[in-house]
């Protein structure tokens, strides 16, 4: 019985984000698409070895209980791209109550059909949390061999190439889990005391040229297989940072500048972890959504909105950071060399030729030169949990 209500609740769950992400803009909408395509293969992996209802039934509600928070990322994109009009909120709220009354009432008659067909089962079995892990029938490298790093050395390189080809050179595990996963930092927690000491090299091939999408998805896979990682989400109260302007007349400061490129979008960001390489032209200033170097040291973006600087900032300040400026459109800055952005410290040992004591935090670069105020607050973070890892053995 499994499998076909596992499809039936796999279709309600595309249909469903065709809908709320039609007609946004190519970027977002592929995005989103292909985000929700890597929890449904999960899920499905995990259905593979549920053989009753419950896996489907667990999606199906997810999606239910997901459904409001749909609809709020589809206005929040609508306003990041000017698209937002009473019309198309209007025209989500009838779509999302459609789809609420469909929904609810399939699981109405799937979940009297699971009483009569199993009444001994619960849906409590399933848990409140969504268990992650890799399964041999997903997506995976044609050949992949891991061994481990012991030069000692601090640099680390993970990036994929032309070629289907992976490779992470003196990784730790927790910085090849956040790149499959996507993470930050503090969107991390657990693992054994190795997780961030031992490092390993990766170097893998897959078929053809696959979507960077893919490619995580086969380095989860790879993950789960050799080092049994598992994970599982849950949401906490944790410290945070809220983007706002600093100045109550609303007034930008002098370095934040309205971009005068015609950016329909902002490119991905880099890495989260900062050490893959950004393709894209040579020349910054012609770019969309650049973020690099700048004089001295500093950083610089091209073209980007607020939201997608407040991720930037995430990492250095070891805090989510969310956009609540209320600004809209693109941007450029220019930021000075701070304690936060300055070149990384030499190895131990090594004299630091950098008086790093002198140098302003970003904190009050972002007040003095962009007009804008990093606010401490607390609030609920989503956090992927490791569950299991075992230590990394060479194959």
């Amino acid at each position: 019985m499994s499998a076909p209500l596992m499809r039936i609740a796999v279709g309600c769950v595309r249909g469903w984000t065709r809908l709320y992400t039609w007609r946004m803009p190519a970027a977002f909408r592929t995005t989103r698409r292909a985000e929700i395509e890597s929890d449904l293969w999960e899920c499905q992996c995990g259905a593979d070895r549920d053989p009753r209802a419950g896996s489907a039934i667990h999606v199906l509600l997810r999606l239910l209980l997901g459904m409001p928070d749909d609809i709020g990322w589809r206005v929040e994109r609508a306003a990041v791209s000017d698209g937002l009009t009473q019309g198309s909120i209007a025209l989500t709220a009838r779509v999302a109550g459609a789809a609420l009354f469909l929904c609810a009432v399939w699981v109405i008659d799937v979940d009297a059909s699971r009483k009569r067909l199993a009444p001994g089962w619960s849906l409590l079995s399933q848990g409140t949390t969504q268990s992650q892990s890799g399964n041999a029938a997903g997506p995976a490298f044609d050949v992949a061999s891991i061994k481990p790093n012991v030069s000692g050395d601090l640099r680390v390189s993970i990036q994929s190439s032309p070629g289907g080809r992976f490779t992470a050179i003196n990784a730790p595990l927790r910085a090849l889990i956040r790149h499959a996963y996507q993470l930050q930092d503090f969107e991390l927690s657990g693992g054994p005391k190795w997780i961030d000491a031992e490092r390993v090299d990766i170097v893998a091939k897959a078929e053809g040229e696959p979507a960077p999408e893919r490619m995580r998805l086969m380095l989860r896979n790879l993950l789960a297989d050799r080092f049994t990682l598992q994970l599982h989400t849950e949401t906490r109260d944790l410290p945070l940072y809220a983007l706002v302007l600093a100045r109550s007349d609303g007034k930008i400061g002098p370095d934040l500048r309205r971009s005068e490129r015609e950016c329909s979008q902002s490119a991905p960001l880099q890495d989260t972890l900062g050490i893959t390489p950004r393709p894209g032209p040579p020349d910054p200033d012609a770019t969309c959504g650049f973020f690099g170097p700048g004089p001295g040291g500093g950083a610089k973006f091209r073209g980007v909105t607020i939201a997608v600087l407040a991720r930037f900032l995430a990492p250095p300040v070891r805090r989510p950071v969310f956009d609540r400026t209320g600004l809209t459109g693109y941007f450029d800055a220019d930021l000075e060399t701070t304690a936060e952005f300055g070149p990384p410290p030499p190895p131990p040992g090594v004299a630091d030729r950098i008086d790093r004591g002198s140098l302003p935090s970003i904190f009050t670069v972002l007040q003095e030169r962009l007009g804008l105020k990093l606010d401490a607050q607390r609030g609920p973070v989503n956090v992927w949990v490791i569950d299991r890892l075992e230590h990394p053995m060479e194959r």
